[in-house]
């Protein structure tokens, strides 16, 4: 047992000043993080910094982009909370050198450098590549949804919108009317005495200038440097939002509702209107050949007769009575869907949210919720390849994009490093990207898993399904055929091993259940930058003294 309980003395100063590099031991992530930003361009942050004014010094972007990753690899992504760990953490404190940076700092350091993400990403990605990692002999393809920062509750009709729209433009016509009513001219308007028009007007004012700087006495000047500013960029204005303002975001709305009618109708309105004219073209044909018969007859008039609108001529002529009435329909429910009635095309809910435009309302374990779609290309050791986020919430139209992706990030990467064994093999997907046109697309070899009960022999009898008798896609039974060579399915089974981690690591050790910003750019920036942090760590624990590969 102890003795006695050892002394508290929080008084005890220091004889010598301790040294902030004690503070932490040599293989830190901390210590790690600063010499990785260093190896880093951030020119692109240095950009959007402007120095040589007056007032206090800003904060060194390299810093606060360091501040920034290991927040975000302890999972942190509130501006206050980081502020608060830089009093309260060693680490923090280390990483800011005792300069703690406010919280609107952060943000908005956040908020103006989101377009440098994908650069910053791609270039410790190279990193990564260039200390060993990355094994690319499968690539696995998949997508997540992460919420929106915005209430599902919050989405809007297009008629909807159109009226909440109206209704704060009335709103703010109406105040103004108000206003300039209350403000009508009055003899309080009128010029003080002293100062009413005349020719020595200036040298009135001049004199009584002059009286009250006599009467003022001299201020001392004050330090430039003690003045409350925080960050000497920060004095710019800020960019709004993603749609600006409750108005601009509703506008936003509409206009993307109102393309995407016009995408979905413009094209088969312009078929309708291309089979109505040769429709016309082969009912004037016929009367004109009709004509020519009966002209023929008046000059013969010995002859037989013409046959005057017989089959052809009534199957053209309900021919054009059924391309114009299919027209007319496509252009009606066109119509209908503009104005607001219909609030579906078929393919697509017409509705946008009022508070992020840019989400959409996705189908996921918990039901539907307000999403972004996030898609990852992991590599075999877990390493993040390429990312993207679209507002698209089926996978399907996605895995062309993702390989293009792929392809100049790993271009990118053979061209940077000494690395000579950065050649894909093969490309796995779940069967969410299965499609004609996914499995003929030119570029990596790929596998895509045919769905649930068409990868058995026993359910299908060749191509023809023994019980339902329907018959299977082309894309199926490419994929079935491709599954059945040696040793495929074994590698696509790796799929889930290789993947689902890393979107448990963005989610769960990133925080990124929720994006913290609002539009489509800014939820680009914080994938991106939770995946380079992603791929940081996986280099931190990798070591820094593994040998690149070089075959």
């Amino acid at each position: 047992m102890a003795l006695n309980y050892r002394p508290v003395d929080r008084d005890q100063s220091f004889l010598i000043p301790p040294d902030m590099r004690d503070w932490l031991p040599t293989n830190h992530l901390a210590w790690f993080l600063i010499d990785v930003v260093k190896q880093l361009d951030t020119s692109a942050l240095h950009d959007k910094t402007k120095l040589g004014g007056t007032g206090r010094g800003g904060y060194n972007p390299d810093l606060l982009l360091a501040v920034w990753i290991y927040a975000s690899a302890r999972g942190i992504s509130s501006s206050r909370q980081i502020e608060r760990a830089c009093i309260e953490d060693v680490a923090f404190r280390v990483l800011c050198g005792q300069d703690v940076p406010d919280h609107t700092v952060l943000a908005r350091f956040r908020q103006r450098n989101r377009g440098a993400m994908a650069g910053l990403f791609a270039q410790v990605l190279v990193l990564c590549v260039s200390r060993g990692l990355g094994k690319f002999g499968v690539i696995a393809i998949d997508g997540t949804k992460i919420k929106a920062n915005a209430s599902k509750d919050q989405n809007r009709s297009l008629k909807k919108l159109r009226d909440l729209a109206k209704t704060i433009l009335d709103q703010a016509a109406a105040t103004d009317a108000a206003e300039d009513a209350a403000n009508t001219p009055t003899a309080d308007d009128d010029l003080p005495d002293g100062f009413e028009p005349g020719p020595d007007r200036a040298t009135r004012i001049r004199a009584e200038l002059d009286t009250i700087r006599a009467a003022i006495e001299p201020e001392p000047e004050t330090d430039s440097a003690t003045e409350d500013t925080t960050d000497a960029a920060v004095k710019q204005k800020d960019p709004p939002g993603p749609g600006g303002s409750r108005l601009e975001r509703i506008q936003d709305g509409i206009a993307q509702l109102e393309a995407v009618v016009k995408a979905e109708n413009d094209p088969l309105i312009e078929a309708l209107q291309t089979r109505l004219l040769c429709a016309q073209e082969r009912l004037s044909d016929l009367e004109a050949k009709q004509a020519a018969s009966r002209a023929r007859f008046a000059a013969k008039p010995n002859g037989y007769p013409p046959r005057e609108n017989n089959g052809r001529w009534h199957k053209a002529v309900h021919g054009v009575a059924f391309a114009e009435a299919n027209l007319a329909r496509a252009r009606e429910r066109a119509d209908r869907q503009l104005s607001g009635e219909t609030e579906s095309t078929g393919r697509y809910l017409l509705r946008r949210n009022i508070t992020d435009p840019d989400s959409r309302l996705m189908h996921a374990r918990d039901g539907f919720v307000q999403s972004y779609n996030a898609q990852l290309a992991t590599a075999d050791d877990q390493l993040i390849i390429a990312v993207d986020v679209v507002t698209a919430p089926n996978d399907q139209g996605q895995l062309i994009p993702m390989m293009a992706n792929l392809e100049t990030n790993l271009r990118r990467c053979q061209q940077e490093t000494s690395r000579t064994d950065l050649d894909v093999g093969l490309v796995v997907a779940d069967n969410g990207y299965l499609s004609n046109e996914n499995v003929d697309a030119p570029g990596f070899d790929r596998l895509l898993a045919p769905g649930r009960g068409k990868m058995k022999d026993g359910a299908w009898a060749g191509t023809i399904n023994a019980k339902s008798g329907e018959a299977r896609s082309h894309a199926v039974n490419t994929m079935v055929t491709k599954l059945a060579l040696p040793g495929n399915q074994k590698i696509y089974n790796r799929r889930g091993v290789l993947v689902e981690p890393v979107n448990a690591f963005l989610k769960d050790r990133r925080g990124l259940r929720q994006f913290a910003c609002r539009g489509h750019a800014a939820a680009q920036a914080e994938v991106h930058f939770a995946a380079l942090t992603t791929n940081l760590m996986k280099l931190f624990t990798a070591g820094l003294t593994a040998a690149p590969a070089t075959s």
